[in-house]
């Protein structure tokens, strides 16, 4: 439970991220192959002994070991990555589009109404 379990199931993740990094190259093609420089999010909810921001360092040392190459960073990356714990589950995701599609971040497209 907890921290290492995050950590686990992001390392268990490798054969999803091996398969999701071509697509999400294939959307991006003007991003970089392989190795890759990711920023991990992490989102938390309900009781844990643990923060966000460690959920994101644990799903990132995971997908770490997963893919050795990969490397991190916040302030230059190539793609994000997000780990989500509620309560007792945990899922991770990998941003394929560059922009955001919150509401909040720019004007609303009428099509999308």
């Amino acid at each position: 439970r907890g921290l290492e379990s995050i950590r686990a199931a992001a390392a268990a993740a490798k054969d999803a991220w091996m398969r999701a990094m071509p697509l999400w190259q294939a959307m991006n093609a003007s991003r970089p192959a392989a190795p890759y420089v990711v920023r991990a999010v992490g989102k938390r909810g309900g009781r844990h002994s643990f923060s966000s921001d460690d959920a994101k360092r644990a799903a990132l040392a995971g997908l770490k070991s997963a893919d050795p190459a990969l490397t991190g960073s916040t302030s230059s990356y190539d793609a994000v990555v997000l780990a989500q714990v509620h309560d007792n589950r945990c899922w991770f995701g990998l941003q394929l589009n560059d922009a955001s599609l919150a509401a909040r971040d720019g004007p609303r497209d009428e099509a999308l109404r």
